[in-house]
């Protein structure tokens, strides 16, 4: 790298934290993967706020782009990188001068309902990120994964009676 993407970048370095997490839910491929999405999680996350800003549908799609999170004064962007419908989505998630996430989300079906495995690759953007980072312990993100699996396991089982 020249001496001007020196001067630019200076000598940060991101600090990097994945994790992956796999619990089942009683719904089909089918009904459950349509709930995730940045704007359908609204039904089933506690304190979830999600809006479209470029979907044709209003709702996770190939390229769509959306705003959402749990803090509605610093969401994150969501852009779908990777959709492949019952199977797979992908997420690019940027938090601005914060952090970028990799979040790719497996569904697979079994005789009573999905396996669903999240792999999630965080990178600090910058000092104030790493340090965000630094808190993303094992225990911290399996808790939240277990938060998040039976929420939507209970979303998908409500459907499911309905």
């Amino acid at each position: 790298m020249s001496s001007t993407h020196d001067e630019m970048l200076g000598s940060f370095t991101g600090t990097r934290v994945a994790h992956r997490a796999s619990f089942s839910v009683a719904a089909p491929p089918s009904a459950v993967f349509p709930l995730l999405c940045p704007i359908r999680e609204n039904e089933w996350i506690e304190g979830w706020v999600g809006r479209p800003l470029c979907s044709r549908s209003g709702v996770a799609e190939p390229d769509g782009v959306f705003l959402a999170g749990r803090d509605v004064h610093e969401p994150a962007l969501y852009v779908v990188s990777r959709y492949e419908p019952d199977r797979l989505i992908e997420y690019v998630v940027f938090r601005p001068a914060r952090s970028v996430q990799r979040l790719a989300i497996t569904l697979a079906p079994m005789a009573q309902g999905t396996a669903v495995e999240f792999s999630r690759v965080f990178t600090g953007l910058s000092p104030e990120g790493n340090r965000e980072l630094e808190r993303f312990t094992t225990e911290s993100l399996s808790a939240q994964m277990d938060e998040l699996g039976q929420a939507l396991d209970r979303h998908s089982r409500s459907l499911l009676r309905e």
